[in-house]
């Protein structure tokens, strides 16, 4: 079940940018960053300070690699820990605050608990 949480996660994270693009194109990791950092500005009001360190949070996420079987999924899910940490590291508040809610949507979506 965890596999498939993780999985659908993925999936989701860059649904609308894969909408945009020609059949069977992945989208590369910059254009992964900017939709996610585009979507979390527009969730939680990020400061121009804010995005550009998310947006570096982003860049330093090592992108699972699909291209040799299943990747290692608790790899995966201690990296989306770290990530979500990191994040709300620069957030204020009131930001945090959403970010739990944004959280418990997206585990609710994957059909998970909150992480």
């Amino acid at each position: 079940m965890r596999f498939l949480a993780v999985l659908a996660v993925l999936v989701c994270t860059s649904f609308s940018t894969m909408a945009q693009m020609p059949m069977g194109q992945m989208p590369s990791k910059e254009e992964i960053v900017k939709m996610r950092l585009d979507q979390l500005t527009q969730q939680l009001s990020l400061t121009t300070e804010q995005q550009a360190s998310v947006k570096a949070i982003f860049e330093a996420e090592k992108m699972p690699d699909f291209s040799q079987g299943m990747p290692d999924f608790d790899a995966m899910k201690k990296q989306m820990d770290e990530t979500d940490a990191n994040i709300e590291k620069v957030l204020t508040p009131e930001q945090k605050t959403k970010y739990d809610e944004v959280k418990k949507q997206r585990a609710s979506m994957m059909g998970g608990g909150p992480r």
